[in-house]
């Protein structure tokens, strides 16, 4: 149970995102020359900012942010000031935005301009918070799948797709890909795609041995993440 609820599709949305994670991460501290687990590891974050939109509140959540304070506060005390801010400072800013939207009565009514606005902005928002407004791209169209009846389910696995070809594009241009390992990260974002565009909240059954740890790592992934980066950070010497 995760706070008297059964274990279901979001979790286990959650807890493949954390499996892609630590691909990444293995890769991004210790592996610093093997591009290849960092292409398998870009399936994570598409997963936890399309789930930010595809939330059923978008209130400001103060967890997530002394979450990403205690990340910035991990590097001011090994004496560096990173930038772009972390992945959870994203996530609020676009649940801030859908909050605004839905506390004036307002929606998305034309999701393809503002995929273009955001698209204009990805390399520029890059270089302040990470995955810029990509993030809000995965968001919004967690925002339209969450509301089927407003969005057509073409125009939103469109949109979907379109967010992952830029999300592919704009890794392939910062972390230099090599054909080979922008070939690896295809078939990940390609099952990504398949999950999410798929994805419908219902409880999943599992082992009574499983689900009470899968349950727990879903619920408490926010420290999870910010847990063992500051951990990697401090044991490799290298910031978040």
């Amino acid at each position: 149970m995760t706070k008297n609820r059964p274990l279901n599709t979001w979790d286990m949305a959650k807890i493949v995102a954390l499996g892609f994670m630590f691909v990444d991460h293995t890769g991004e501290y210790f592996f610093i020359h093997d591009l290849w687990l960092r292409s398998i590891g870009r399936g994570a974050a598409p997963i936890f900012l399309f789930l930010a939109g595809y939330a059923g509140s978008y209130r400001f959540s103060r967890e997530v942010f002394f979450l990403a304070v205690a990340m910035l506060v991990s590097n001011l005390a090994m004496g560096v000031v990173v930038e772009p801010l972390n992945i959870l400072f994203t996530i609020l800013m676009a649940r801030g935005v859908l909050h605004w939207l839905e506390k004036r009565g307002k929606m998305i009514e034309k999701p393809m301009e503002w995929f273009i606005c955001n698209a204009v902005f990805i390399f520029i928002t890059c270089f302040f918070f990470q995955y810029g407004t990509l993030g809000m791209m995965f968001a919004i169209a967690g925002y339209m799948h969450r509301r089927p009846e407003k969005y057509a389910p073409a125009t939103f696995r469109r949109f979907l797709m379109a967010t992952f070809v830029a999300y592919a594009l704009t890794f392939a241009f910062f972390f230099d890909l090599t054909p080979a390992t922008f070939a690896l990260m295809v078939p990940v974002l390609g099952f990504d795609y398949w999950l999410l565009s798929r994805l419908k909240v219902k409880e999943v059954k599992v082992s009574g041995v499983l689900e009470t740890p899968l349950a727990l790592t879903s619920y408490y992934s926010g420290y999870i993440y910010v847990i063992h980066l500051i951990v990697l950070s401090w044991i490799t010497g290298f910031p978040i």
